[in-house]
């Protein structure tokens, strides 16, 4: 963008250097060729072209702003003293602090390379035009959220996890998907009664859930005008605007949502009787149990929304100096076009399990072993076909500049640019539901995608530019 505001400061100072002989002959060559003279009524007909280039540098976009979830965090400690001198180990002074924390996750495009562009040829004060103004905007976002976290110490007992709410999952673990992270590892040792001691440590760095988020869209705006002025007085001259009007607009969401859940227990008993070369022994046996799931998530889905309308305006100019003038123009059209929707999802869980089974006698020498590996990776597709039907908006549009002409030729000018678009559609979003396909996956039926998302799209910034009239 530094490279266009250079090229445009260029332009103003050569401009300005221009001599005034050279800036004359350039006017005789010029009306030379644009200058019709009508042999019977014995008048002259004027005509110019005029062409405008113009940068928003600071372009501020409304209404794209989409909350697709939330980080959610929970969590409660617990302290207390015991006593220990007295029979019974009286617990007393518990405090337990608990609640969570809930991050929205909100998509917020920022517009990149908006420009205008204005051509025109007025012949006998009538105005034929052709405008187009475009721009695109992109916002990507990530985090990662850990997973389980117990902990447990003389006097403090925590608890807590994470977990990214994506698709109208919810926070309900019972009911959704949208299960916890978790990473644990440890040992349980059953006792001859079958009672289980667990020796388990939880590290929520490891188990962690991850997202990422990419929203991109883009609009293009092209109008045919035909202008007229309806009052010419003084400095003051307003004219009505007619015309077509057609746009494209486009909108693409991409979700992802990565969940690691491993665990890795070692279950230790005892064996009294364990029978080797015709008599038995006490023995140890160890089974080291462990799963590996890395379950992927993810939705992409865009729209594409092409109307066409007609145009109606006005526009006002007034000049303040010979060389300084102001204008106004501010339109409204109605346009109907074809929405398509296009969407695919993907639930995956790639699993690896890993069992070893050990017997060792009481001195810790190996009798026997056994392993058992093997790995499931399950796949299932959530698509929505492309889809279209056909819809209507409404544009309004406002240009508030000033013009200083250099010369008779160039003109540099500023102002501020607003345009709003009433009930543009949004790119589908998928509504979790607890059904599967085969093998595994949301439930593939397309009315889990809402489709009917819309928002009012404004667009809006100060601008500057130059214009070449001839």
């Amino acid at each position: 963008m530094k490279i266009l505001f250079i090229i445009l400061v260029v332009v103003m100072v050569s401009a300005s250097g221009i001599s005034q002989e050279l800036n004359m002959n350039y006017e005789k060559e010029i009306s030379k060729s644009l200058t019709y003279q009508d042999p019977q009524n014995n008048t002259t007909i004027n005509g110019n072209f005029d062409f405008s280039l113009n940068y928003l540098p600071y372009m501020d976009v409304g209404g794209l702003g989409k909350k697709l979830g939330s980080e959610v965090r929970l969590y409660s400690t617990s302290k207390w003293l015991i006593d220990n001198e007295l029979p019974s180990n009286v617990i007393y002074d518990e405090r337990t602090d608990y609640g969570d924390k809930n991050t929205p996750i909100i998509t917020n495009p920022n517009a990149e390379i908006p420009f205008m562009i204005d051509a025109g040829y007025t012949y006998n004060d009538t105005r034929i035009g052709l405008s187009w103004i475009g721009w695109s905007g992109k916002s990507a976002l990530s985090g990662r959220v850990p997973g389980y976290n117990v902990f447990d110490d003389a006097g403090v007992s925590e608890f807590g996890y994470g977990l990214v709410s994506f698709w109208d999952m919810g926070w309900d673990l019972h009911t959704s998907r949208n299960f916890p992270a978790s990473w644990y590892e440890g040992t349980v040792f059953i006792d001859e009664d079958d009672s289980e001691f667990y020796d388990v440590s939880y590290f929520p760095d490891k188990g962690v859930s991850k997202w990422n988020v990419t929203h991109e869209t883009s609009m293009n705006s092209f109008e045919f005008t035909v202008q007229h002025p309806v009052i010419n007085s003084g400095n003051m001259n307003i004219s009505l605007i007619g015309g077509m009007h057609h746009g494209r607009w486009k909108d693409n969401l991409l979700q992802k949502l990565d969940i690691i859940f491993h665990g890795d227990l070692t279950y230790v008993w005892i064996e009294d009787e364990w029978p080797i070369n015709g008599d038995t022994i006490s023995v140890q046996i160890q089974q080291n149990n462990i799963i590996h799931n890395d379950i992927t998530l993810e939705t992409n889905s865009s729209v594409e929304f092409n109307p066409l309308g007609i145009l109606a305006g006005v526009h006002a100019d007034w000049s303040i100096l010979p060389s300084l003038s102001v204008s106004l123009k501010a339109s409204t059209s109605r346009l109907r076009g074809d929405i398509t929707y296009i969407a695919t999802g993907i639930d995956i869980d790639d699993i690896v399990e890993d069992i070893t089974y050990l017997v060792f006698t009481e001195d810790g020498d190996l009798i026997e072993g056994a392993e058992l590996s093997g790995s499931e990776f399950l796949s299932g597709t959530f698509d929505l076909p492309e889809t279209s039907w056909s819809a209507s908006s409404v544009s309004y549009r406002l240009n508030l500049s000033a013009r200083y002409e250099i010369n008779n030729m160039i003109s540099i000018m500023g102002g501020y640019f607003f345009s709003l678009w009433r009930d543009l559609p949004l790119a589908p979003q998928w509504s979790y539901s607890d059904q599967y396909t085969e093998p595994y996956g949301a439930f593939a039926v397309e009315n889990s995608w809402k489709k009917d998302i819309s928002a009012d799209i404004s667009s809006s910034g100060f601008m500057v530019g130059v214009g070449i009239r001839f």
